[in-house]
């Protein structure tokens, strides 16, 4: 199969054009880092808020958009831009050249409300205001998808939640950034809160059951986790002290550090713009509310199957990591 893998320079569409690559697919990466293109791939260094040139399409099977502004940082129009356009734009050219089987990438954080949940489903009702940018077009851009599907494309919707793995440059990085930097917030739940993450060769064998699924599963949506609850700060403390640093747990009242993180915004927005605060309101909820979800339509429809354990690859990245 011809692959067109999107977001190839960043940490998910990397390890996706290697994993897919080794299994034999012809993989062409679309990305805009030159330093980070994965061996193997036939690279195209683009801006996907444009579009491709018609021989990047040629003998294409399908196509897996991982590129996106993630981030819960940053201005509005940037994640439109990035997050909508691009992937309207994507789809209506899939839709031009025929392509098979779209996979969509798309995000948990749709389902954020600063409420504790658990056993999350698909069809559970989406707060009317995401929780930040991110939320918001990733949202925006699962419409896209969802109206292309209606006339034609054969799409998946994945949702995974809080992708981990060797080549972070978003989970791991911020919890290390407000441990190291200042201090990490503990609430009320001893070791909790209860909260699912994935690890990122988990997300890409989701990716390869998605590309492979009968035509009749064509825009639907799926939970993607490693089908296993944590407690977080129990979690975070095993990385961190891992990695060998000093773990700066401090048990405070959660209304108290989400003024801290709003007041944070406010300095960051007025005196750092370019730069991310250590803490975001958005952050704060995450690692304060249980959020577990169920993966059980992922199991039965796409044959979906975590091979690797939350704990397997915590202790590799804990080896081979280098921040």
């Amino acid at each position: 199969m011809k692959i067109l893998v999107t977001g190839a320079t960043g940490f998910l569409g990397g390890r996706a054009c290697e994993i897919l690559g080794k299994e034999g697919h012809e993989i062409v990466g679309i990305g805009r880092n030159l330093s980070k293109i994965p061996q193997g791939v036939s690279f195209v260094q683009a801006d996907l808020t444009k579009p491709l040139p018609e021989t990047v399409w040629q003998d294409v099977d399908a196509v897996v958009h991982c590129a996106a502004k993630s981030s819960a940082w940053g201005k509005y129009s940037d994640f439109y831009r990035n997050n909508v356009i691009a992937t309207k734009l994507l789809a209506k050219q899939a839709l031009k050249y025929g392509i098979k089987r779209f996979v969509h990438i798309s995000s948990t954080s749709v389902y954020f409300d600063f409420k504790d949940h658990s056993n999350i489903k698909e069809d559970m009702i989406l707060p009317v205001t995401k929780v930040n940018h991110y939320a918001t077009t990733k949202y925006l851009a699962e419409q896209e998808i969802l109206q292309a599907s209606k006339q034609g494309l054969n799409a998946i919707i994945l949702r995974p939640r809080a992708i981990f793995g060797l080549g972070d440059t978003a989970l791991l990085p911020r919890l290390l950034k407000a441990n190291n930097t200042r201090f990490f917030p503990e609430f009320s739940k001893i070791g909790g809160p209860l909260t699912d993450i994935t690890y990122v060769d988990n997300v890409v064998e989701a990716i390869k059951c998605a590309l492979i699924v009968d035509n009749k599963y064509s825009g639907q949506v799926y939970n993607i986790t490693n089908d296993e609850h944590i407690l977080l700060q129990k979690t975070v403390y095993k990385l961190i002290t891992g990695l060998g640093y000093k773990y700066k747990g401090k048990r405070l009242p959660f209304a108290l550090v989400k003024t801290y993180a709003y007041l944070l915004e406010k300095f960051y927005q007025v005196f750092l713009p370019k730069q991310e605060p250590p803490f975001t309101v958005y952050s704060v909820g995450l690692i304060s509310k249980d959020q577990t979800f169920n993966i059980d339509k992922a199991k039965k429809e796409l044959g979906y199957k975590p091979k690797i354990t939350i704990e397997q690859g915590l202790q590799y990245v804990i080896k081979n990591w280098k921040y």
